[in-house]
């Protein structure tokens, strides 16, 4: 009998290896993503700092600084994420430390821009998602005190070892926040 479940469980283990080699598996995606973006409409905070490192695979691997008041982009900056290897301070999130550039350029990473797009990428999928290598998938992150998205990663499929090492992945991932007042 001993013998019997001893096999039975290093099939059952086999199995198992075999599948999360193949495919990836997610919980409630859109579950957390709706009670992260109703913990951060709740906050209702619309003045904020924040640093974003901005990583997407042959385009842009970035930190971006942005300032918003009352909702709108009033001072932005960008520097490589590449500075870290000449030795820069990458933990310094001060204002000198950016380069300026128009608040048009870093639009796309205001809290607003990254809860939209974690609303059309992992806010529509299934509880329970089982994504075969070779597609490419999301995954979110939020913060647990105001629940805005502090990292939003996409992952393509296939890979070294199926599911477990992929091709490429990049993503947004929120480096800094500290809510402003208006």
């Amino acid at each position: 009998m001993k013998r019997r479940m001893l096999l039975l469980s290093l099939l059952l283990s086999a199995c198992l290896c075999i599948f999360f080699s193949w495919f990836s598996v997610s919980f409630f995606l859109p579950q957390r993503f709706n009670a992260a973006q109703a913990q951060w409409e709740a906050s209702n905070i619309q003045s904020y700092e924040a640093v974003i490192a901005v990583a997407i695979p042959l385009s842009n691997f970035s930190h971006y600084r942005i300032v918003v008041n009352d909702g709108a982009i009033v001072e932005a900056g960008q520097r490589s994420s590449l500075l870290g290897l000449q030795g820069v301070d990458m933990s310094d999130y001060s204002a000198d430390t950016f380069t300026p550039i128009a608040p048009t350029e870093a639009s796309a990473y205001t809290f607003e821009e990254l809860m939209s797009l974690a609303q059309t990428t992992v806010g529509n999928t299934p509880k329970l998602e089982i994504r075969p290598c070779g597609d490419t998938y999301w995954d979110a992150e939020y913060d647990s005190q105001y629940g805005y998205v502090s990292s939003l990663r996409f992952h393509c499929g296939g890979g070294f070892l199926g599911c477990t090492i992929g091709d490429c992945d990049g993503g947004y991932t929120v480096l800094s926040f500290t809510p402003l007042s208006p």
